[in-house]
């Protein structure tokens, strides 16, 4: 009758009398079905598949090709003798690609890239237990930092928020691929200067292209100070006026005016500053 036994390749081994031995292996990865194939149990056929790199000894044979081997011995159990045929192949080797994106920076397995790559790999064990490489296809993408200086007079609208007072003002945002971004804003505040201009004068006064002939302290206008900015001039006028007196004097021989002495008959004039400073 047919009997199937499965054991560790490593008992199983010893249990007939041979060397098993796997370099950089643990035992669990050598484990292989075992056959013991005949009606008087004779015969025992072994399947075997080994990790790529992996050097096995059959029988004080080292192999590392694919292939049958066979060898004779001694059944200690049964006391009979038996041969043995090992049927050996190799997995392929395996690999995988893990595919990321980050921004900045990106942490694989305890590494950490600043910048795209496709040429981290990592060595893992797959479920057989044989090595298997994972090679990192890595795009790194970085936020973005704009800074800007602007000099603005009274307020500056930025991001739709505005701002009256120079500092320093940043904006968060996510950039078009993906990544957490900051802008920063290097914001002066220049300020308007009103001011009033106070002038006394007779008669008329010409202000700005325009002419005054009265008192005012409505009149205004608009300029650009020293930082660029608009600013409001007003002009407080105070506007006198000169006298004029007319006098009609009839007197014998001569008339004394002003410490002058007219003797002929006519029309005189004497010019003075009055007491408002305007000539009269």
């Amino acid at each position: 009758m047919k009997k199937i036994f499965t054991f560790c390749c490593l008992s199983a081994m010893l249990l007939f009398g041979f060397s098993a031995k796997a370099h950089g292996f643990s035992d669990r990865r050598q484990c292989m079905v075992l056959e013991r194939v005949a009606d008087e149990l004779d015969t025992v056929e072994v399947d075997t598949v080994l990790c790529p790199g992996t050097v096995f000894y059959f029988a004080d044979t080292a192999i590392q090709t694919p292939g049958v081997y066979a060898v004779r011995f001694i059944d200690e159990v049964f006391g009979q003798q038996m041969a043995a045929l090992l049927f050996v192949s190799f997995r392929e080797p395996d690999s995988a690609v893990f595919v990321a994106t980050g921004c900045d920076a990106y942490e694989w397995h305890d590494s950490v890239y600043r910048a795209s790559t496709d040429s981290a790999t990592f060595v893992t064990t797959d479920q057989y237990g044989c090595d298997s490489v994972v090679t990192l296809h890595l795009t790194l993408n970085y936020g973005s930092h704009e800074s800007v200086a602007v000099s603005e007079c009274e307020s500056y609208e930025w991001h739709g928020d505005v701002y009256s007072v120079s500092g320093d003002y940043e904006y968060g945002y996510v950039n078009s691929d993906g990544c957490p971004s900051t802008d920063t804003l290097h914001l002066t505040v220049l300020r308007a200067t009103d001011s009033v201009e106070v002038v006394t004068a007779c008669e008329s006064y010409e202000w700005h292209d325009s002419v005054y002939t009265a008192s005012t302290d409505m009149a205004s206008f608009h300029t650009l100070n020293a930082a660029g900015c608009d600013s409001v001039v007003t002009l407080h006028l105070t506007v006198n006026y000169g006298s004029h007196e007319s006098v009609a004097v009839s007197e014998c021989e001569s008339y004394e005016w002003h410490s002058d002495v007219y003797t002929l008959s006519g029309n005189y004039e004497y010019d003075y500053t009055n007491a408002d400073g305007c000539p009269s």
